[in-house]
């Protein structure tokens, strides 16, 4: 049974994924995940969380996340 970590955030009936999240979940550095983000062609939008204390950071639709784990296991990396 996979472990849920971190929240989805939503706004205007979209959700948003933080890299921080997608960063833990595939142990990987949040710098590393911004490289290979923006390497793959997908644009992170800036959202505020309380998370991250009202400050901006970084996040993908949950779509893009989808597909970037979908990308990652095409290259033959593990995906937790």
């Amino acid at each position: 049974m996979r472990q849920v970590i971190g929240t989805i955030y939503t706004w205007r009936t979209r959700e948003f994924v933080t890299l921080k999240l997608i960063a833990k979940r595939l142990c990987m550095d949040r710098s590393s995940v911004r490289r290979l983000v923006l390497k793959y062609g997908f644009t992170p939008i800036r959202i505020r969380t309380e998370e991250s204390r009202h400050q901006l950071t970084l996040a993908l639709t949950a779509a893009d996340e989808v597909a970037f784990y979908l990308r990652r296991k095409k290259e033959k990396f593990n995906i937790g």
